[in-house]
């Protein structure tokens, strides 16, 4: 699943990260962590009974908009836009 393929994406650069800078487990399974809470929360957008974790805000989605394509969509986005802020210098 796009899950399985994002956690893949923050295990390789969890990897390069700990080469690179040496930071303490703590940090590392905080970004984790949050990586799968942020998914979990995009997640729960399309679920018509899911609660999130930390998103406030924003509604669910209309139950006609519960696709797998679009589930996949919040997910990536989510997923991208976290392993982008703390692996920063893997974005490329």
């Amino acid at each position: 699943s796009i899950v399985y393929r994002w956690a893949e994406k923050a295990l390789e650069a969890t990897s390069r990260d700990t080469e690179r800078f040496k930071p303490r487990p703590t940090v590392t399974s905080r970004y984790l962590g949050l990586f799968s809470i942020a998914v979990f929360d995009a997640w729960t957008r399309y679920d018509s009974m899911a609660n999130p974790v930390y998103l406030k805000g924003v509604e669910r989605r209309p139950a006609n908009e519960h696709t797998d394509q679009n589930k996949e969509v919040a997910i990536s986005y989510a997923a991208y836009r976290i392993l982008s802020e703390y692996y920063f210098s893997d974005t490329s």
